[in-house]
């Protein structure tokens, strides 16, 4: 008998081929913002993904071609304050794009004339002030 109850579990196995399991939003607390989704402009896409004060995170985007969205070195990102976002793998070349610049200022919903942290580098001078000294960083606008 117990051979039977294994069979019969075998070809049950067998038989499911799909599984379909619908859960509403609001109990799985998922965010959609955190979706690459299309531009609108080319083969452009971008991810918005929302605040966390407890980090604390500003609510930003990621921007990258479509062929590039996982890699993180192919993408330019912002925080909604126009400051960059993931500074160390910000590439500058997409950054430095009007195309790429627009799309971040409509998503973020940031004023046309708002200026996005320059992609270029920073130049950094050193200005000693008695025995203390203070970096200014000028940006390239």
């Amino acid at each position: 008998m117990e051979l039977n109850e294994k069979e019969k579990e075998r070809q049950c196995e067998e038989s499911i081929q799909k599984i379909k399991v619908i859960i509403p939003n609001e109990l799985l607390n998922i965010s959609l913002d955190s979706i690459w989704k299309s531009s609108g402009y080319q083969d452009w896409m971008y991810r918005l993904d929302p605040e966390n004060p407890d980090i604390p995170l500003q609510k930003h985007i990621h921007i990258a071609r479509e062929r590039h969205t996982s890699a993180k070195n192919m993408q330019a990102s912002w925080n909604e304050d126009g400051s960059r976002h993931d500074k160390s793998s910000f590439n500058a070349d997409i950054g430095k794009k009007k195309a790429v610049r627009n799309i971040a200022k409509r998503i973020l919903k940031l004023e046309s004339t708002n200026i996005l942290d320059s992609a270029k580098k920073s130049h950094e001078d050193i200005v000693f002030i008695s025995n203390y000294f203070a970096v200014l960083t000028f940006r390239q606008a």
